[in-house]
């Protein structure tokens, strides 16, 4: 089970874990809402090209899984990105 994280032009972005926001005081005093890093978190990448995905919020559960090595990049490198596909 993935989790939405965010839509892009032609992909959906995913985590493995829900991402939860933490009150922080800055030092002008001012308050904003910060996204929680959680350990372990992968982040999975849904090519849906230009279908339309409708309205998701972010944490929504999606019925896909992570498959494979991480997504190497055009220069060769590993990122930190992976494929999902179906469960």
């Amino acid at each position: 089970m993935m989790y939405f994280y965010k839509k892009t032009d032609k992909a959906i972005i995913c985590t493995t874990g829900t991402l939860g926001t933490k009150t922080v005081t800055l030092p002008n005093g001012k308050k904003i809402e910060s996204r929680i890093q959680v350990a372990d978190l992968k982040f999975g990448v849904i090519a849906v090209g230009d279908q339309e995905v409708g309205d998701m919020k972010v944490g929504d559960k999606l019925p896909y899984k992570i498959i494979g090595d991480p997504i190497i990049d055009q220069d060769g490198n590993p990122t930190t990105l992976y494929w999902c596909t179906p469960e």
